[in-house]
């Protein structure tokens, strides 16, 4: 069984649903995709391309969401001490809006930047880091864990939340959410996402942080 964190092992009890976190998996180790590993490997390169500004705080990642999961990365160590983490839901939609469907792909993205309690209360060991620049530090979640976290923080002193505007974009293609000030210091998110044929999801994205 994946290793989960506190809290997770905390809700999942005995009820048989499993963990409500798990390890990411690489989508260069689905068997089914084997043949798109140069090209996976390729395109990581430019997702976790060198940085050079020092001011500049990142993680990169490469893994497989299932339906109704979301993919939380990030975690570095902010400026005054906190920790931001980077929450990556996919939904797949029709070209009439309605989901689930495999025409386009609805990226919803949310940052929660959390001090060292609320680490502790929610069972965020796993992914708060010192490491400025991170490459596969993810894990996904379920919906209910992601709701019940956010829940706890929107209750919790120290604790900030914020929205970025909702994505839509089709399989493969790049999609950017930039929220930047003039002095170009804020929030990056780039990445593009794709359908697998077990109706998971793809999902390459890089979260960038310019203090």
């Amino acid at each position: 069984m994946p290793e989960v964190s506190k809290l997770s092992r905390a809700r999942s009890g005995d009820d048989g649903r499993g963990p409500l976190r798990r390890k990411i998996t690489s989508r260069s180790e689905v068997g089914a995709l084997q043949n798109e590993l140069e090209r996976t490997k390729n395109e990581l390169d430019v997702l976790s391309r060198p940085l050079n500004e020092n001011d500049v705080l990142s993680a990169a990642v490469n893994a497989v969401v299932a339906q109704g999961e979301s993919l939380v990365t990030g975690g570095y160590k902010l400026a005054d001490g906190r920790y931001e983490l980077t929450f990556i839901t996919p939904k797949g939609v029709d070209r009439s809006g309605q989901s689930p469907g495999t025409d386009q792909i609805v990226i919803e993205a949310r940052s929660m930047v959390v001090d060292d309690a609320f680490v502790e209360l929610s069972g965020l060991e796993t992914m708060a880091t010192n490491a400025r620049n991170t490459l596969q530090h993810a894990e996904a979640w379920s919906g209910d864990d992601v709701f019940q976290t956010f829940k706890s923080a929107s209750e919790s002193e120290g604790v900030d939340m914020s929205s970025t505007p909702t994505v839509v974009s089709r399989p493969n293609e790049p999609f950017k959410v930039e929220v930047m000030d003039a002095e170009g210091k804020g929030y990056l998110l780039t990445g593009e996402a794709d359908f697998l044929p077990d109706g998971s999801f793809a999902v390459k994205a890089r979260a960038e942080r310019r203090e």
